[in-house]
């Protein structure tokens, strides 16, 4: 049964506990830096694609997989050629990303609250997650703040299917199928579509929007299309004024 006290965080790890910026600094070395910021954003939108799409079939690829097929495509698309070695020093970067310079104190910050139960939610596997969080320098000594590592590898499907937010609350001994579990659940994530995917899944969301430009995911209506807070720094996460445990108080009272 779960703790009426305690709240879980799941936060999201590429894009949001880890920089993918590298990577394109890794590209410029290659074909300069404008067509480096081009490729690495096209990069990235393949990734995700081949995800949701693989999803929609019944179908499942390792996302490290996933990540190569799509450097394959965005390359061709792009009219870019480079050399197996070249590709494969590439696609390392992946193992070695850094945390963003928010990360730190945010979790040490977890650390002093007791009734926080933090867990990385992830649609790498458990190995590439491993592997990231071990080589970040940003992170040392801060792997144990998560409890667990929740990978969508287990059920072989992507986010924002909902048996992945599910899975979730199982992994941490929550109900889906009830309300009140799910709504204590808490997803951590710089991305909009994994936003959408906990609210719709009966989460709560805290969308990190570190550049500032707003929330402007238009996908589902009313309060399930958006998230829950909007925080500038993962250290807003226990702000007084919007933070997790104030939003909690104030649905509470």
């Amino acid at each position: 049964m779960a703790s009426t006290s305690r709240i879980v965080l799941a936060f999201d790890l590429f894009g949001t506990i880890l920089s993918t910026d590298s990577v394109a600094e890794k590209l410029s070395g290659f074909v300069g830096e404008e067509k480096a910021k081009q490729l690495a954003t096209v990069w990235r939108q393949y990734h995700l694609s081949y995800s949701w799409r693989l999803t929609c079939m019944g179908l499942y690829e390792d996302f490290s997989v996933l990540l190569h097929r799509a450097f394959l495509q965005t390359l061709a698309d792009q009219d870019v050629h480079l050399d197996d070695s070249a590709i494969k020093s590439v696609l390392a970067v992946y193992d070695s990303l850094a945390a963003y310079p928010d990360v730190e104190p945010a979790l040490r910050t977890i650390q002093g609250h007791p009734n926080i139960q933090a867990v990385l939610f992830s649609n790498g596997t458990p190995n590439m997650v491993a592997s990231s969080l071990s080589s970040s320098s940003g992170l040392a000594g801060l792997g144990n703040v998560f409890e667990q590592i929740v990978s969508v590898d287990e059920i072989k499907t992507f986010k924002p299917a909902k048996a992945t937010y599910d899975l979730v609350a199982k992994r941490v001994g929550f109900d889906p199928g009830k309300a009140e579990d799910m709504a204590r659940i808490w997803l951590v994530s710089s991305n909009p579509f994994d936003i959408v995917g906990a609210r719709s899944a009966g989460m709560q969301a805290a969308w990190v929007d570190r550049l500032g430009k707003g929330w402007t995911d238009a996908l589902v209506a009313g309060e399930k299309g958006k998230p829950t807070v909007i925080l500038r720094s993962l250290e807003e996460i226990f702000d007084a004024d919007k933070g997790v445990e104030a939003m909690v108080k104030r649905k509470s009272s």
